[in-house]
């Protein structure tokens, strides 16, 4: 009898306990408007890899909470549309290998930082009258921060927390209190999920820029000082991603680019090799023919560049994308490796040429 009950809880045992997977990358996903989507959903979008998947985080009576389900557009809750994270997830499957991407979501185009802030959500909450906010609200229990743990823990035990992406409208209070805001609820998820800030760092994207008439342009001034208040923090540009005819939210076309760019800088801040696609042709700034060399360059979680090169490199220049010159350096000797601190400088695309003395090759990276 003794040994029946040996082997049942032997069984029990092994049926019980489900392996976390590390080849499942998990990003939590928090926001407004432009973090569900606000773009009309085109037959097309139905076709999704299978390794692509979103978490149900919504109340709702045709889904269990906290089951994966395929991420078919809308992906963050059945109130919005298409939205960049359906780019985001296909640019991450494309650039990676015998991965699976998952996206847990706590978002809605009424919730600001302030919603996400444990000490003042309450207020929040309590304080809402408009219909729109308060149904919001039900969606997630009247909890919202409550409900993005509560679902990322439950994510936790199928795969790993890889990062965690920020993109609001541009209706909130962009000051040095928000940045602070940004920074503590940053902290207070890593802490709460036992996360390490330096695997796991912030993306957040721009709002609609003033060159294409965005509404919130200004908030870029505040958002764009991310970096300086939180080490472990990356922005994403929206240069040239278009806006819808409220200026607020992004066309289906901004909304691919703008995912695009997310993967790339969670790709590249992960420290993974810039794909043969982005690396930029041979270089037309010198009438001299010269030949490409081959640079393996990788860009750490911290944003530290590191190129290891064929050939001795003599010189390293970085321009903007329309060729003004923002940085050269020569090196004191030639050298095949080289590093340098992408914080340093200015945000969005830039070119980073390597010169060997028989060659040359440039890299176009958003930084």
């Amino acid at each position: 009898m003794k040994k029946k009950i040996t082997l049942l809880l032997l069984f029990l045992s092994i049926v019980g306990v489900k392996a976390q997977n590390n080849d499942f990358w998990i990003y939590l996903a928090i926001g407004q408007g432009n973090m569900v989507g606000t773009a009309k959903v085109e037959a097309k979008e139905a076709t999704v890899n299978d390794n692509f998947v979103v978490m149900q985080t919504e109340n709702a009576a045709s889904t269990q909470l906290g089951t994966w389900k395929k991420a078919v557009s809308p992906i963050v809750s059945q109130k919005g549309g298409y939205g960049f994270l359906e780019a985001f997830g296909k640019t991450m499957l494309e650039n990676t290998k015998n991965k699976k991407i998952g996206v847990v979501a706590v978002a809605d185009e009424t919730f600001p930082m302030a919603a996400y802030d444990i000490e003042v959500s309450h207020d929040f909450v309590a304080n809402k009258t408009d219909e729109k906010t308060k149904a919001a609200l039900e969606r997630y229990g009247n909890n919202i921060y409550g409900r993005l743990i509560d679902m990322a823990r439950l994510a936790q035990k199928d795969g790993v927390i890889k990062g965690i992406l920020l993109q609001q409208d541009g209706n909130d209070t962009y000051n040095n209190a928000w940045l602070q805001r940004v920074k503590k609820v940053y902290y207070r998820v890593l802490n709460d999920l036992s996360l390490d800030s330096t695997k796991v760092p912030l993306l957040i994207g721009e709002v609609g820029r003033s060159e294409v008439g965005g509404k919130y342009a200004e908030a870029n001034k505040t958002i764009s000082k991310m970096h300086a208040v939180l080490q472990h923090s990356f922005v994403v540009s929206a240069k040239d991603c278009a806006l819808a005819v409220d200026k607020v939210h992004f066309t289906e076309d901004g909304y691919k680019q703008l995912g695009r760019r997310f993967a790339l800088k969670t790709l590249q801040g992960m420290g993974f090799e810039l794909s043969n696609t982005h690396k930029s042709s041979q270089s037309t700034r010198t009438k001299v023919q010269s030949s490409v060399i081959e640079v393996n360059v990788q860009i750490s979680d911290k944003g530290i560049l590191t190129a290891t090169a064929t050939e001795p490199l003599v010189k390293v220049s970085v321009t903007d994308t329309n060729g003004a010159s923002i940085k050269e350096i020569t090196l004191p000797e030639p050298s095949k490796e080289f590093t340098m601190d992408l914080n340093e400088l200015p945000q969005g695309q830039i070119i980073v040429a390597f010169h060997a003395i028989d060659g040359e090759q440039s890299f176009t990276i958003s930084n």
